[in-house]
């Protein structure tokens, strides 16, 4: 599994590779996004679709941020067109993620280039062919032009996933958020005892979504951080009444969170929160906090940072 101590040293090996096997050209979309997430192997505990066109330029001011090289990042990415990826989550173990960086990625430019970086990457054949970073254990796969597979362990499943896919149980109508928004994370279902939230006797939730806009440019924010997200959170729940009844439940949380200082902007960000029903999916919108104010939140969530539950979790 990739650790800190090696993360910086992997992104970097992982954008050289991507930089010298991609051709300059813009990047085509060939594929929907829903024929991508078919692609991933089966029972993640997440879905993630991320647009890499329309946050390109945010890149090297997240990248910062996390302690990554920015410069070289963002040129790499700048080859690819977006991320799918599959996020296994288990109690006492790291995450599983199996991801389809979708762009434009000769197979055999990908391997010539992960071959001049052999102190870093090991190519492994057995049965297929991949590459292995010898400190992270991440492994690459280039087996067709138009996508890259990346897996912190399991490449041998991905790389048959992506051969024979198999419809993913995502919504079309969450599918369809994937090509209207620049992020879209979607929960196919919660993990045990979370389904209500803490909140008692609400009714569980089934399925899970949260979507990120763009509200700005870099033009009027200044900075990548300082750029403003529109943030949405869906929930199905079992019919129309459940959603009715979670509809106050959802709203009670919220304000525990500001009560908390767990909501960026306070109770001020309350005042643009719209949520509504329809039949048996409760729809929160409005939410706009700014791109750092989002990684603060998201790092203090993964990280143990305090943070915990709650509908901002997605």
């Amino acid at each position: 599994m990739p650790s800190k101590k090696h993360e910086p040293r992997l992104i970097v090996a992982v954008v050289l590779c991507v930089s010298l096997a991609s051709c300059a050209s813009v990047p085509r979309a060939t594929r929907p996004a829903e024929a991508y997430f078919d692609m991933l192997p089966p029972g993640p505990t997440a879905y993630l679709a991320l647009d890499l066109v329309s946050t390109r330029e945010l890149v090297p001011g997240v990248a910062a941020q996390l302690g990554l090289p920015a410069r070289e990042l963002a040129e790499g990415l700048r080859r690819a067109r977006a991320v799918y990826a599959g996020i296994l989550l288990r109690e006492g173990a790291s995450p599983e993620v199996s991801a389809i960086v979708a762009g434009e990625f000769p197979p055999a430019g990908v391997r010539a280039s992960l071959c001049l970086l052999r102190a870093d990457w090991r190519r492994v054949a057995d049965g297929e062919v991949w590459h292995e970073n010898r400190g992270s254990g991440m492994q690459i796969a280039a087996t067709e032009p138009d996508y890259l597979l990346v897996s912190t362990g399991h490449i041998k499943d991905s790389i048959a996933a992506a051969r024979h896919p198999a419809a993913a149980p995502v919504p079309a109508a969450v599918l369809a958020l994937a090509s209207r928004n620049d992020l879209l994370v979607f929960l196919p279902s919660l993990p045990a005892g979370q389904e209500a939230f803490g909140a008692g006797k609400a009714p569980p939730v089934l399925e899970m979504w949260l979507t990120a806009t763009r509200a700005g440019d870099l033009t009027t924010a200044g900075d990548a951080l300082s750029a403003p997200l529109e943030i949405s959170l869906g929930f199905r729940l079992a019919g129309e009444r459940e959603a009715r009844l979670f509809r106050p439940v959802l709203r009670l949380l919220l304000l525990g969170m500001v009560r908390q200082g767990r909501l960026p902007g306070g109770s001020e960000a309350l005042s643009t929160l719209r949520d509504e029903v329809e039949g048996d999916v409760v729809r929160l919108t409005g939410l706009r906090m700014t791109v750092g104010e989002a990684l603060k939140t998201a790092q203090g969530l993964l990280g143990g940072g305090g943070t915990s539950g709650g509908p901002s979790s997605g």
